[in-house]
């Protein structure tokens, strides 16, 4: 049979196979005379070998190959031909079948019948990954083959020829750990512990050829309790290993490794102190003669990483000292240290906002046996990114540019490189925004222009052949994106024109772009631009606007609705009627729209428009459909919109404190105070999180103050004492603070009430005696108490500032000289 497995058709010999069967199993006889009357026709290859091919096949993901389940069907299907052959064959032999023909019969029949190995190709190839750069196979094959295994230790009762091997049971807990991340279920666990038992169980009934389960088995357990994030089963079981309360088991490196490897990806405190607890017990372990258990480079990384993550520079450069010393000592390969652990050491500075620390050790710590890779620049990038330093980024760029020119580095900047740069841009850009003038915007060092200059710089060395810099889709997003934050959605405009008009262009507009675009008109103010920019994006069939879209868009509104009413003016092109008819319609086109959902963002826009209309009434409309929607999905059992199928949105305090504080300048408190007892009743009867804090009465005592109505100071005292009473029951979120205290006494300022200057005497007096440091009484509290003298009628003024003068010594409060003035202006 040398060389056959050069020749065979895959494929056609499996088809082969189901006509066998099928011509077979209409006369078995029929068919054995058949092959009888042509001794000279060649045998068909082995099943193994048609299987090995098969299997290799179909990993490398040949269209052609059959998929695992329709081969385990033809496979099942050729040995109930064989078998039921085999029980017809002593009837033909007496027929006078020659003896030699007999031999040869029984020979191919042997080399076709399946086996354990041939179950096992099966079992090889639906857990194998199929695809390329995707290491998993898909859940089904792996259920496929957990069905399979199954099946045949049942039947390998009564035909040993298919008895599964431990390797086999190894194959298929594997696969389970491959997908055992997936869904955050712990199905994959699960079933490896289930395999693992039976095969113990095997092995103790004295299962021909089983094998206990040995450490491999026990690992691909741990692997997948990582990755399910069970770290307490890896600990208990990684100890039970140690202390030899598994039969036979003891850990290993990949043992002690995969619990390491846990903690990293958590990244806490407390993880990183296991960690060190864990390579410290493997190192002692080690040195006292326990080999099996040597730490490698892999094992530092994890605990290091543990640490970067907590961005703790001085414990990671620790650990990275032993590391090389341990090298320098032992010269054992394994310990080594490569450029993954010098790059965990430049993510500690990153993620220590350290860029200048970064730098320096990039320059200081890398060697010609250990250079440098595109990340460990990259991760200097992005710190300088990360500290909103984009000059510094560019320098670095530039360095690496140089280094690679002149051969001390082995690899160039890349597009992801030149990003990191434009990252850093968007953020100055953002921070500068708020205090950077309009007009100082032009110079050639402003963000939106020097992100400008990188993509055509980008552009021209694309254009020269250096295609690892050909901008893409996420550098067009960023240079929009540092326009819009720089308020250059003009600009930003142009760039989409540049992307839109480049036939052949990789980078076409994405939802990202147009969101970008979005942005850069909400930031300007440039409502006229946004409509337009929101009607081409209606007409691009390649994208459909997401929920950051519609907020975004609707952001645009907001942010023109209130340059209008700041006098700001803004670019509007549409009257206030059509503003609020125009938001209507995008409310409801977000409602009806099948793919996205509101969320809390979208319902915050809607607040934030009608407030800046000074309609707090339609801002309370919107609180009140989110209660009715959270209500509705109550009843139906499921926190989901009925419509959509998404979770709903519930209000939270926050919402409620924005819709509170604009009934402020209307100087209507009772609105505000309603909008208190609302929140009450929905915490109390309807299980919202809405309980009322401070913050919450300190709103209404504001709302109060400001009214400027007679009873504001008598209400306002009324709920201050509503808050010590139940801050007294227990609930301590509504402890008076001293901004409470003040706004009762500018309440009572601002009334006129003929009393309020006694009400303020004895408010202050109460604050003093309290002798509590959050209420004691400040610089407000004492201009507001002048301010009540001041304003009211009382006839002996000199006396009340003559008295206000004596309590501030009391209290041993020094005024400032603004307020001395005003005390003197009234004696």
């Amino acid at each position: 049979m040398i060389g056959v497995r050069n020749v065979i058709n895959v494929h056609s010999s499996l088809k082969a196979l189901r006509r066998r069967i099928k011509l077979g199993s209409s006369n078995v006889n029929d068919s054995c005379k058949d092959q009888s009357q042509h001794p000279g026709s060649r045998p068909p290859p082995p099943l193994n070998v048609v299987l090995s091919e098969w299997k290799r096949e179909y990993i490398r993901e040949d269209q052609s190959s059959l998929p695992p389940h329709e081969v385990l069907q033809t496979v099942d299907d050729w040995k109930r031909f064989l078998d039921k052959k085999t029980s017809s064959s002593n009837d033909f032999t007496q027929q006078g079948l020659p003896q030699q023909q007999q031999f040869l019969d029984n020979e191919v029949t042997l080399s076709q019948r399946p086996d354990a190995k041939s179950y096992m190709y099966i079992l090889e190839a639906a857990t194998a990954p199929v695809k390329l750069n995707f290491s998993e196979c898909p859940l089904t094959n792996v259920e496929f083959a957990d069905n399979l295994l199954f099946r045949l230790l049942e039947d390998a009762k009564t035909d040993y020829h298919i008895q599964p091997t431990s390797t086999a049971f190894l194959v298929v807990c594997k696969a389970w750990a491959n997908v055992a991340d997936r869904n955050n279920s712990t199905l994959s666990s699960y079933k490896i512990e289930q395999w693992i038992q039976r095969l113990q169980n095997l092995q103790e009934e004295g299962w021909p050829g089983s094998e206990s389960p040995n450490v491999v088995f026990w690992n691909i357990l741990l692997n997948a309790w990582s990755k399910e994030g069970n770290i307490t089963k890896i600990e208990e079981t990684l100890q039970r290993m140690i202390q030899n309360d598994i039969l036979g088991v003891s850990p290993d490196t990949v043992s002690f490794s995969t619990l390491l490897a846990a903690y990293s990806r958590v990244g806490t405190s407390d993880a990183a102190s296991n960690a060190d607890s864990l390579l410290h017990q493997m190192l002692e372990l080690y040195q006292s003669g326990v080999n099996s258990v040597k730490p490698n480079v892999v094992s530092f990384t994890s605990v290091m990483q543990c640490h970067a993550k907590q961005g703790n520079m001085e414990s990671v450069l620790a650990w990275l000292q032993k590391l090389e010393e341990l090298y320098e000592q032992t010269r054992d390969e394994d310990l080594k240290p490569d450029v993954a652990v010098y790059n965990t050491c430049l993510s500690a500075f990153v993620q220590a906002r350290n860029p200048k620390r970064a730098h320096e050790f990039l320059r200081s710590s890398f060697t010609l046996e250990v250079p440098p890779n595109e990340r460990s620049y990259n991760l200097v990038l992005s710190a300088w990114a990360k500290e909103g330093n984009p000059y510094q980024a560019e320098a670095t760029l530039q360095e690496m540019h140089d280094l690679y020119a002149n051969g001390s580095l082995e690899t160039k900047p890349t597009v992801v490189s030149y990003n990191t740069v434009l990252s850093a841009y968007a953020k100055l850009a953002a921070n500068a925004r708020s205090r950077r003038p309009k007009d100082k915007d032009d110079n050639d060092d402003a963000p939106w222009k020097r992100a400008e200059n990188i993509l055509q710089h980008m552009e021209s060395l694309s254009a020269m052949g250096d295609v690892s810099v050909a901008p893409n889709e996420r550098t067009w997003n960023i240079v929009i994106d540092v326009c819009a934050k720089s308020g250059r959605a003009e600009v930003a405009e142009k760039l989409l024109e540049r992307i839109l008009s480049t036939t052949g262009s990789k980078s076409v507009p994405s939802i990202r772009t147009w969101n970008a675009m979005l942005s850069a008109c909400m930031h300007a103010a440039d409502l006229r631009r946004a409509k337009r920019l929101w009607a081409r994006m209606q007409e691009d069939a390649a994208v459909h606007p997401d929920i950051v879209s519609y907020n975004t868009y609707l952001n645009c509104y907001v942010r023109a609705s209130m340059e209008r009413q700041t006098g700001r003016g803004g670019k509007h092109g549409i009257s206030k009627q059509q503003e609020e008819l125009a938001v209507e319609a995008l409310i409801r086109q977000i409602q009806e729209d099948p793919i996205v959902a509101p969320n809390r963002i979208t319902y915050l826009a809607q607040i934030n428009f009608w407030i800046s209309r000074d309609d707090p009434g339609r801002a309370e409309l919107v609180l009140a459909a989110m209660v009715d929607q959270v209500r509705a999905s109550t009843k139906r059992g499921k926190h989901r919109n009925k419509d959509h199928q998404h979770p709903v949105v519930p209000p939270d305090r926050d919402l409620f404190h924005k819709v509170m504080a604009a009934w402020i300048p209307l100087e209507l408190p009772k609105k505000a105070e309603t909008l208190l007892l609302t929140m009450s009743d929905l915490e109390e009867r309807h299980g919202f999180k809405l309980r009322p804090n401070f913050e919450t009465y300190n709103i209404v005592l504001e709302c109060w103050a400001k009214s400027r109505r007679i009873d504001s100071g008598e209400r306002a005292e009324a709920i201050l004492r509503e808050m010590e009473a139940l801050s007294t029951s227990g609930d301590k979120d509504v402890r008076p603070t001293i901004n409470s205290y003040n706004r009762v006494l500018n309440a009572w300022a601002n009334s006129r009430n003929p009393t309020a200057v006694t009400r303020t005497d004895s408010l202050i007096l109460e604050m003093i005696l309290k002798q509590d440091s959050n209420t004691m009484p400040n610089a407000v509290s004492y201009n507001t108490w002048i301010k009540t003298i001041a304003l009211s009628n009382d006839i002996d003024k000199p006396k009340r500032a003559k008295d206000v003068l004596k309590m501030m010594k009391i209290h041993d409060f020094r005024p400032s000289n603004d307020l001395l003035k005003k005390i003197q202006d009234l004696l």
